[in-house]
């Protein structure tokens, strides 16, 4: 039984999944699809879900320092309306400010360049968010 994290962005959602025990956090895909089309990232979605036998799905939600919501704050909220009818499964929100920025600095300290670095930045952002839903409980 195991969470499914996401980072969903309009053209890229990266996704990590806990282990069994729900104590780690492995960043498993970087998945790229035609901006603001995400009937294939649902499709893909309900693949890790099945997979992976996914019991809770936390999305990371991007807020202004004010706590408003952004653009992509609605555009998050309209995927995971429509995965919300697709599945039974529980959808919960999570801070994910400043994901993207931490993303990229591991990857940088590891030694990527920040062409390769944006290529993978998405699944590192969703194992942070994970971890920290983990840790935290939000």
């Amino acid at each position: 039984m195991r969470k499914l994290g996401l980072d969903i962005g309009h053209k890229s959602c990266g996704f990590a999944v806990t282990d069994e025990l729900n104590i780690t956090v492995q960043g498993i895909d970087n998945y790229f699809y035609p901006e603001y089309k995400y009937g294939e990232l649902i499709q893909e979605i309900l693949r890790y879900l099945k997979k992976y036998e996914i019991i809770l799905i936390v999305v990371g939600m991007p807020t202004l320092p004010s706590g408003k919501k952004t653009e992509t704050s609605f555009y998050i909220e309209e995927v995971v309306e429509v995965l919300k009818n697709l599945t039974n499964i529980k959808i919960v929100f999570a801070d994910e400010n400043m994901s993207t920025k931490r993303a990229m600095e591991i990857l940088q300290k590891l030694g990527h360049k920040v062409p390769e670095a944006r290529k993978k930045k998405d699944m590192v952002a969703a194992q942070l968010i994970l971890e920290d839903y983990i840790k935290w409980g939000k």
